[in-house]
């Protein structure tokens, strides 16, 4: 759920915020390029928060009830060690460099 928020959050609040601005320039008189200068800086201001509160809901990396670490931590983890001990060669490994 959160994972979608997010995302709909980022494409949601960037196209309002491209509305608003764009009325604001027009109404101002405001050169294209202070338009696309303000559009960035308030992206570039919002989107750090955006991005934890993401980290923290959408992935966060203990269980809400316990100090266990998340359920897909540990098995990403997982992953990422069998992936290591499916690439790295066994020291009693009898063949060559070449085989393997």
């Amino acid at each position: 759920l959160w994972k979608f928020l997010g995302v709909k959050g980022i494409v949601s609040v960037t196209y309002f915020q491209w509305l608003v601005i764009s009325a604001l320039a027009s109404f101002w008189h405001w050169p294209e390029s202070k338009m696309y200068l303000v559009h960035c800086l308030l992206y570039a201001s919002w989107m750090p928060l955006l991005a934890i509160v993401h980290t923290f809901l959408a992935y966060p990396f203990y269980g809400f009830r316990s100090e266990e670490p998340a359920p897909w931590l540990v098995s990403w983890l997982r992953t990422l060690q069998q992936a290591e001990d499916d690439i790295t060669p066994s020291v009693e490994d009898p063949r060559p460099m070449e085989e393997l």
